[in-house]
Protein backbone atom coordinates (compact mmCIF):
# COMPACT_ATOMS: atom_id res chain seq x y z
CA UNK A 1 0.00 0.00 0.00
CA UNK A 2 1.34 3.85 -0.86
CA UNK A 3 2.35 6.09 1.42
CA UNK A 4 -0.98 8.30 1.89
CA UNK A 5 1.91 11.32 1.66
CA UNK A 6 4.60 10.89 -0.30
CA UNK A 7 7.07 13.35 -2.43
CA UNK A 8 6.88 13.63 -6.07
CA UNK A 9 8.63 15.59 -8.81
CA UNK A 10 9.82 14.66 -12.74
CA UNK A 11 12.92 13.04 -11.02
CA UNK A 12 11.13 11.00 -8.66
CA UNK A 13 8.43 9.81 -11.30
CA UNK A 14 10.62 9.80 -14.49
CA UNK A 15 7.39 8.63 -16.05
CA UNK A 16 6.11 12.55 -15.20
CA UNK A 17 8.58 13.79 -17.94
CA UNK A 18 5.90 11.88 -20.62
CA UNK A 19 3.83 14.70 -19.44
CA UNK A 20 6.07 17.97 -20.08
CA UNK A 21 4.81 21.09 -21.10
CA UNK A 22 4.69 24.76 -22.62
CA UNK A 23 8.66 25.61 -21.65
CA UNK A 24 9.99 21.63 -21.85
CA UNK A 25 10.66 22.31 -18.04
CA UNK A 26 6.99 21.88 -16.43
CA UNK A 27 5.37 19.07 -16.36
CA UNK A 28 1.51 18.43 -15.40
CA UNK A 29 0.80 15.24 -12.87
CA UNK A 30 -1.30 13.33 -14.90
CA UNK A 31 -5.15 12.92 -13.70
CA UNK A 32 -4.82 9.12 -13.42
CA UNK A 33 -2.29 9.85 -10.64
CA UNK A 34 -5.12 11.18 -8.44
CA UNK A 35 -7.11 8.22 -9.24
CA UNK A 36 -4.39 6.17 -8.08
CA UNK A 37 -3.81 7.77 -4.87
CA UNK A 38 -6.76 6.55 -3.28
CA UNK A 39 -6.82 2.66 -5.34
CA UNK A 40 -3.34 2.38 -4.27
CA UNK A 41 -4.57 3.00 -0.56
CA UNK A 42 -7.37 0.19 -0.59
CA UNK A 43 -10.28 1.66 -2.48
CA UNK A 44 -11.95 -0.71 -4.79
CA UNK A 45 -14.51 1.45 -6.94
CA UNK A 46 -13.71 5.24 -6.51
CA UNK A 47 -16.62 7.56 -8.05
CA UNK A 48 -18.24 11.25 -8.71
CA UNK A 49 -14.49 12.39 -9.48
CA UNK A 50 -13.88 15.80 -9.82
CA UNK A 51 -10.62 17.25 -10.66
CA UNK A 52 -9.97 20.81 -9.62
CA UNK A 53 -7.17 22.07 -11.07
CA UNK A 54 -3.96 20.86 -12.46
CA UNK A 55 -0.90 19.90 -10.34
CA UNK A 56 1.98 21.65 -11.95
CA UNK A 57 5.21 20.44 -10.92
CA UNK A 58 9.23 21.90 -12.03
CA UNK A 59 10.84 19.64 -14.44
CA UNK A 60 13.72 17.78 -13.53
CA UNK A 61 16.32 18.76 -10.70
CA UNK A 62 14.10 20.43 -8.63
CA UNK A 63 13.03 19.71 -5.37
CA UNK A 64 10.03 17.27 -5.04
CA UNK A 65 6.23 18.75 -4.06
CA UNK A 66 4.80 17.12 -1.64
CA UNK A 67 1.30 15.45 -2.22
CA UNK A 68 -0.89 13.01 -0.57
CA UNK A 69 -4.65 11.22 -0.75
CA UNK A 70 -6.40 12.24 2.41
CA UNK A 71 -9.00 10.13 3.50
CA UNK A 72 -12.54 11.28 5.94
CA UNK A 73 -15.39 8.11 5.68
CA UNK A 74 -15.60 7.64 2.08
CA UNK A 75 -14.50 10.56 0.80
CA UNK A 76 -11.17 11.62 -0.60
CA UNK A 77 -9.40 14.14 -1.24
CA UNK A 78 -5.91 14.40 -3.75
CA UNK A 79 -3.85 17.67 -1.97
CA UNK A 80 -0.50 18.75 -2.43
CA UNK A 81 1.65 21.25 -0.55
CA UNK A 82 1.66 25.26 -1.91
CA UNK A 83 4.48 26.14 0.37
CA UNK A 84 6.56 24.54 3.10
CA UNK A 85 4.62 24.90 6.07
CA UNK A 86 4.70 22.18 8.64
CA UNK A 87 2.19 21.75 11.69
CA UNK A 88 4.58 19.29 14.47
CA UNK A 89 6.76 18.42 11.69
CA UNK A 90 4.38 16.95 9.14
CA UNK A 91 3.80 18.86 6.01
CA UNK A 92 0.42 20.79 5.72
CA UNK A 93 -1.19 19.91 2.53
CA UNK A 94 -3.16 22.62 1.77
CA UNK A 95 -4.13 22.76 -1.66
CA UNK A 96 -7.16 20.71 -3.29
CA UNK A 97 -6.88 19.51 -6.57
CA UNK A 98 -9.10 16.14 -6.83
CA UNK A 99 -11.12 14.41 -5.07
CA UNK A 100 -14.51 12.07 -4.91
CA UNK A 101 -16.06 9.05 -2.84
CA UNK A 102 -14.66 5.53 -2.59
CA UNK A 103 -15.86 1.86 -1.49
Amino acid sequence: MLRPRFRVSADSHPDLTGHIVFDAVTALFPASGYVESILENGAMVVNNIAIHKPLVLNGAASLPGHAGCVMNGEKWEFRAAAAPNFDNGTVILDSVYAGGYFS
